[in-house]
């Protein structure tokens, strides 16, 4: 079974002051921690290694009540006290060896009212962030001897001060308050929504929005269902960002909040684009694997578009059959226009062998783009071979066969390219095939992440 552990910084109201305990030796009376920690910066220490003061008031304590105490004093030479880097990671560390000792089921209770602000604020930020059993508490000091002098330090009577502590007397006030974290503990879960958002995991950021909902604007919470859908490309349904985003047409804020956030809506434009912008997020996120999977059925669709909306053909339409959900190339369906003629010669010069019917792949139609004179950009036919060429090929087999980390090294080795310079390709692939790439749509789930995190800060 773990213990009940005090951890409390010392101050110059402790161990007595103004003839009242004070806040680590009222934490001690009235809590009766089994384990103390002191935590003492350099002044305490030449304090403490003069007279001993706080471990003996405790054991005055142990006397009166009959509780024992396992008392540990952290001694360091710690003199700026009021930076707030002079404290996490010491704190930090010794939260984590103190439970190492004791167990993880051990309790903390933990004084904010002894130690600088900056002491305070450290062992607040660590102590909510905690998986742990860790409860803080404030003790007040009694209004009505507030002005009494507090004793100097240096000048300490242990046994004068211990006679006069009212706090001795039956019936004393137990003056030690839980401190309510609920206000710190959701402004925290804010900052980490809005962390989660810049890196674009929405998942995450709508878990943790779901547990302070009512701490939240409602429009934060509709944004980020917004983004979790669209990151999952769920774009039609019941649950499709677009169902979502046509729901809030009635809202007052409707054409600030969600009217144009999605940059393609009803054309045959947005699957595409929403992939590519779905990549580069993989991309922006070094989910390399995923990127890698990615590429191919990308640029079988791009390739697809491109033929039907440069080139005017649609060949998925005009030259392929279907069988059991697949999607064959017909060489018969090719041989019966001149067209589909014009095609089959592409296709059959660029493997030098005669073209048999065969799935549908993106390495057909880059290769009919290629020779399609009805396409005149020469720096989309160049793209389209290079990613076809050097890129899906190369980034196929890491896809595929890797069962370690894909990195982006790894990418540019197999492929000439590094993962933003593949995506920076497709890009200009949809700036030649009709698209319009502003900097504004390219950036709309920026765009988007800023909409959401101004509404989180207001």
């Amino acid at each position: 079974m773990g213990k009940k552990i005090l951890f409390s910084a010392v101050s110059n109201a402790d161990p007595i002051s103004r003839m009242q305990d004070g806040p680590m030796l009222h934490l001690c009376r009235h809590e009766r921690p089994d384990v103390v920690y002191l935590f003492l910066t350099k002044i305490f220490v030449q304090y403490h290694q003069s007279d001993d003061r706080y471990r003996k008031a405790i054991r005055l304590l142990e006397e009166q009540i009959g509780h024992k105490f396992e008392v540990h004093v952290i001694e360091t030479d710690i003199e700026h006290a009021h930076l707030f880097d002079s404290f996490y990671d010491v704190f930090e560390q010794h939260y984590r060896k103190i439970f190492e000792q004791y167990g993880q089921d051990s309790e903390m209770i933990v004084n904010l009212s002894s130690g600088t602000a900056a002491m305070q604020a450290c062992l607040i930020t660590i102590s909510v962030n905690s998986f742990r059993k860790i409860r803080l508490y404030q003790i007040p000091e009694d209004r009505s001897r507030v002005n009494q002098n507090r004793e100097l330090p240096k000048e300490f009577q242990m046994e004068e001060y211990w006679e006069l502590n009212m706090d001795n007397e039956p019936g004393s006030a137990n003056r030690c308050l839980v401190v309510g974290n609920s206000a710190f503990n959701r402004q925290m879960q804010k900052e980490a929504i809005v962390e989660h958002i810049l890196s674009y995991d929405y998942q995450e950021a709508l878990k943790i929005a779901d547990t302070i909902k009512n701490s939240i604007p409602e429009e934060v919470y509709i944004l980020l269902e917004i983004a979790c859908q669209r990151i999952q490309l769920k774009r039609n349904g019941p649950d499709g960002y677009l169902t979502i985003i046509n729901d809030q047409k009635d809202k007052e804020h409707y054409l600030e909040l969600y009217a144009d956030i999605i940059p393609f809506r009803a054309d045959d434009q947005v699957l595409l684009y929403e992939y590519l912008l779905y990549l580069r997020i993989k991309q922006k996120r070094e989910e390399y694997a995923e990127l890698a999977r990615g590429i191919t059925p990308l640029l079988y669709e791009l390739s697809k578009y491109v033929l039907k909306n440069v080139g005017k053909v649609d060949i998925e339409k005009k030259y392929c059959t279907r069988r059991n959900g697949k999607v064959y190339l017909d060489r018969n369906k090719l041989d019966s226009d001149e067209k589909g003629r014009e095609y089959l010669g592409y296709l059959q010069e660029s493997t030098n062998s005669v073209y048999t019917t065969g799935f549908l792949a993106s390495w057909q139609i880059i290769s009919i783009i290629a020779g399609d004179k009805g396409i005149q950009s020469e720096k989309l036919k160049k793209l389209f071979k290079e990613l076809r060429d050097n890129v899906e090929q190369g980034i196929r087999n890491i896809a595929a066969h890797t069962i370690v980390a894909v990195t982006d090294d790894e990418i540019k080795r197999k492929t000439g390219l590094h993962a933003e310079e593949i995506i920076e390709k497709f890009r200009q692939i949809f700036q030649n095939s009709g698209f319009k790439v502003t900097d504004e749509i390219w950036n709309s789930y920026d765009r988007l992440n800023e909409k959401i995190i101004q509404l989180i800060k207001m």
